[in-house]
């Protein structure tokens, strides 16, 4: 899971040295093929700075950044939904009590249980 975070990352730094963010990260836009990872679908794509509320809520930034940290934080909740089911990942739950967990569950305290693919992610969220 490590190596494939890592490629995933590098592939946004490759997006972001471009003057573009990918701006909806989600676990359904990551593919691998033989050990290989790969970001699909440019479609909420946009220039670096510019607001975008086309993303995905449940991937979406916790702080709302309008910069490239918003995709890192985007495919490290995609990678933790991939370990396992995200704390606010329920089709019941209102806007407000999704805030809530969300607060509740911050990218700070999810690195904190996941350290084995948390290194790869905490220099670039904090």
């Amino acid at each position: 899971m490590a190596a494939l975070a890592k490629q995933a990352i590098n592939i946004l730094h490759g997006i972001h040295e471009r003057g573009i963010v990918h701006n909806d990260i989600k676990p359904e836009h990551l593919v691998i093929k033989d050990d290989t990872m790969y970001l699909i679908d440019y479609g909420c794509s946009g220039p670096i700075g510019i607001p975008s509320k086309l993303e995905t809520p449940k991937f979406a930034s916790y702080f709302g950044f309008e910069s490239e940290k918003k995709d890192f934080e985007s495919l490290w909740y995609s990678f933790l939904s991939l370990c396992m089911k995200l704390p606010w990942d329920k089709n019941e739950i209102q806007e407000l009590e999704e805030l809530n967990l969300r607060l509740k569950y911050s990218p700070e305290n999810q690195l904190k249980a996941f350290p084995q693919i948390a290194p790869i992610f905490s220099e670039l969220l904090n």
